[in-house]
């Protein structure tokens, strides 16, 4: 019975801590595919054309999202597409600087707006405050 609860002590510990082993650092060759799972497990997200992790000579670690949206939510599209970048940039290693979304829409013709926003303040008002009309208010640029 004792060697049971002492089992069970370490178990709970380990629940505690395990967040923390699961917090893997994401290396650079897996970080279009980690956003592509991402788009794949969101159904009714936009279309995703293509993620670039790319070093841009005055912006620093970029990671480019290109995708196809809805002409009735773009709005929601881009922060989806954001989050997605992110959530993975959050454990990237070496650290992203920005985030870059290229967003087409396809309606009597074509329309591409692109937005970008620090990787940090992204991540700290998306992924770990859920503040959302903060980061489109303090964090997103529409150059």
């Amino acid at each position: 019975m004792g060697a049971f609860q002492t089992d069970s002590r370490f178990k709970f510990l380990w629940l505690l801590f395990l967040p923390l082993a699961l917090q893997a650092q994401i290396p650079d060759i897996k970080i279009p595919h980690s956003i592509e799972q991402y788009f794949r497990l969101n159904r009714v997200g936009p279309d995703l054309v293509c993620v670039d992790l790319i070093e841009h000579p005055g912006l620093g670690r970029t990671i480019r999202i290109k995708i196809i949206s809805r002409r009735s939510q773009t709005a929601r599209d881009f922060a989806f597409a954001f989050a997605a970048g992110a959530a993975v940039a959050n454990m990237a290693e070496p650290d992203i600087e920005l985030l870059w979304v290229e967003l087409e829409v396809r309606f009597k013709g074509s329309e591409i707006s692109t937005a970008i926003a620090p990787a940090r303040c992204t991540i700290d008002k998306i992924i770990l405050q859920c503040e959302t009309e903060v980061w489109w208010d303090k964090c997103v640029q529409f150059p």
